[in-house]
């Protein structure tokens, strides 16, 4: 075989190895040539579900799904403008599909910044009706351009209010009044959503206790001071949802309720403040939600996003949640895990267990005759493989051709 032969040879080999060994980025190059358009994030179906809470990956922000065990659901936050569309998707495949859901009774908005409210009017214009309620931040919407502008829902606002000037806050807070829904406003008043039914066997409660703060005005953080820390009980099992607070509401709250929580509180699931931002999650507020050594079963759960250039959670949030019991396997990260939900059975008539279950990725083609990545590798790499079996045949005749010419 002639050096030349040789060569090419090689270099087809060396092309069908780069081929096949891209295929660990396939997923990437599927959404950079824009082969795939969309990903369906079907969770996994558990049997015997009675509350199930959802944590939909949008990113940067925040958005929890509550199915209680009344059919009855609520939305924590929905998710910046641009991440909106991820959240409708999971709603449609999760909810909708499965025939019992048509408008969420209960929305709470946390925080008027975007990646929390972004994506509320979408939320309105879909799945929202004259039975719902939404909580809306003790926040003002004001427009720095246009003076004559007043948030039409200066009048629910509660004293301690604070003002914020951004597009997003200001389309989510006129969706919020043109739609019919009943309007409360997150301030210093307590709410339970759920009381606990016994008749009915579920004893389940979901507590807000929101906060109004106004001595940090003309501070960005302050507007996170008006976000409530809520709280989800079900038979034995607690959840805590922290919305964007930080730690001065955290605070707050610990020399408030600590008579409430009492000595041996232990919450099953905490969702982390703020994004995981090293401003939350306090040693204080950790202890005041952590019971030792039951604290060894705790799930810790940050909304984060890869592309985050803050790297949520901070390392000195992960340091205080190992400092005060929780195990780094149980640190779940929506930048990781992608959708998580917690679907709690019940055992017995106080007990329940919990599954936790993540997302089953499908992927669709953007137009039906285009190729996947790993398609294509393979038609290249048969291609290349015909093209070096007709360069051999070729060799081998050339070698038989001169072999019979010096036998005459």
């Amino acid at each position: 075989m002639t050096k030349q032969i040789y060569v090419q040879l090689s270099t087809c080999a060396f092309f069908i190895v780069v081929l096949f060994g891209s295929l660990i980025w396939q997923n990437q190059i599927n959404s950079s040539l824009r082969l795939r358009e969309l990903t369906l994030d079907k969770m996994q179906s558990v049997s015997g579900s009675k509350l199930t809470v959802h944590i939909v990956d949008v990113g940067q922000g925040d958005a929890v799904i509550v199915q209680f065990p009344d059919d009855t659901t609520l939305l924590i936050d929905c998710g910046s403008v641009q991440s909106v569309g991820k959240l409708l998707n999971y709603i449609d495949i999760n909810l909708v599909s499965l025939g019992n859901f048509l408008y969420f009774d209960n929305i709470i908005v946390t925080s008027a910044f975007s990646n929390r409210v972004g994506g509320l009017p979408q939320i309105i214009e879909k799945y929202c009706s004259a039975n719902t309620t939404i909580f809306r931040p003790n926040t003002m919407s004001v427009d720095k351009n246009d003076p004559m502008f007043v948030d039409p829902g200066f009048d629910y606002l509660a004293s301690g209010y604070n003002t914020h000037n951004s597009a997003s806050y200001q389309k989510a807070v006129k969706s919020i009044h043109d739609s019919k829904a009943r309007v409360l406003v997150n301030s210093t008043q307590e709410y339970v959503l759920h009381s606990k039914i016994k008749d009915l066997n579920a004893q389940f409660s979901f507590s807000i206790f929101p906060f109004a703060s106004s001595s940090l005005l003309g501070s960005n953080f302050a507007i996170n001071n008006n976000s409530p820390i809520m709280l989800l009980e079900y038979k034995d099992k607690k959840f805590v949802f922290s919305g964007s607070a930080d730690s001065i509401v955290e605070e707050l709250f610990v020399k408030q309720y600590s008579a409430i929580f009492g000595e041996y509180f232990n919450a099953d699931v905490i969702m982390l403040g703020n994004n995981g931002n090293n401003s939350s999650t306090s040693m204080h507020y950790l202890d005041l939600l952590t019971t030792v050594p039951t604290v060894q079963s705790t799930i810790a759960v940050v909304s984060s996003s890869k592309s985050d250039s803050q790297n949520y959670p901070s390392r000195e949030v992960l340091s205080r949640l190992q400092d005060c019991g929780i195990l780094k396997s149980n640190t779940l990260y929506t930048a990781k895990n992608s959708h998580i939900a917690f679907n709690v059975r019940q055992v017995s008539e106080q007990e329940c267990d919990m599954v936790t279950s993540f997302a089953q990725q499908y992927f669709l083609k953007s137009r039906p005759f285009l190729f996947w990545w790993a398609e294509i590798v393979l038609i290249i790499s048969l291609t290349i493989t015909l093209f070096m079996v007709f360069i051999v045949k070729k060799s081998i005749s050339k070698i038989k051709k001169q072999t019979q010419k010096k036998k005459y």
